[in-house]
């Protein structure tokens, strides 16, 4: 096996097979040519991927169960995972209002909210896990709070971008 900048393998390719006639063969057999990348445990150079971070954090601050949350998130709600970006949020209701709930976000919050399948009223979240601290913020000024944080000049739009 080869390693690839000693983050993935490449697998031998599989001899060519000769196709008699006009049958094609199957798809998978077509597929096993090319070489494919082994996929190990992450491992970002040292670092812990933003799902071992949400784990962390639970386990150190939280007097939550990390897992009956993932588990409540999948059936109710969105979880995002990515090697840099984990969030679990979900649709609540509050006051009359429906909002994004978000229970917890690691990694950039602007690439977290491009997730949200549509704008709602509000977006809250709870500091330390207390209900009577939850931060409930308009959804258009978060958003547009999030994009100049991240060098857009009206907020989300893409196309005004600050070098």
């Amino acid at each position: 096996m080869e390693t690839l900048r000693g983050n993935a393998e490449v697998a031998p390719p599989v001899p060519r097979q000769e196709v008699s006639g006009s049958i094609p063969r199957p798809a998978a057999k077509r597929y096993q040519r090319v070489g494919q990348l082994l996929i190990r445990p992450l491992v970002l150079r040292g670092e812990h991927s933003a799902f071992d971070l949400a784990r962390l954090f639970y386990e150190q601050y939280s007097n939550l169960d990390f897992l009956a949350d993932l588990q409540d998130y999948f059936r109710n709600g969105y979880v995002i995972s990515q090697p840099h970006l984990f969030g679990l949020f979900k649709p609540i209701e509050h006051e009359g209002k429906r909002g994004w709930f978000v229970r917890i976000a690691i990694g950039n919050i602007g690439d977290l909210i491009r997730y949200f399948p549509c704008p709602l009223a509000f977006v809250a979240f709870c500091r330390n896990n207390d209900p009577k601290r939850m931060v409930i913020v308009d959804f258009d000024w978060f958003l547009k709070k999030v994009g100049q944080l991240n060098g857009y000049r009206n907020g989300s739009n893409g196309k005004e971008k600050v070098s």
